[in-house]
């Protein structure tokens, strides 16, 4: 079994989640990229994952970042509307 990482993650915006899935740190086996994590945890369908941004360590990042011991995963679901 890999060894695990513990990161803090961030949300804004109308991401659907799990109830019992909270803004705050969270351990994941080392290797587990940004995809792997939303995939096990969101309920997100593939037509928001395109809105998604997504930042590590306050500079944007992908899905296909690899998460590390320490970083700070944001993520927002930019929401339409208004004038």
């Amino acid at each position: 079994m890999p060894p695990l990482i513990s990161f803090h993650l961030s949300t804004y915006g109308p991401i659907r989640r799990p109830p019992h899935l909270h803004d705050g740190l969270h351990t994941v086996p080392e290797g587990t990229t940004v995809a792997d994590f939303l995939s096990a945890y969101f309920l997100l369908t593939p037509a928001e994952l395109p809105s998604l941004v997504i930042h590590v360590n306050n500079s944007p990042a992908n899905l296909s970042y690899t998460l590390h011991n320490g970083d700070h995963l944001t993520l927002f679901l930019p929401v339409g509307g208004g004038r």
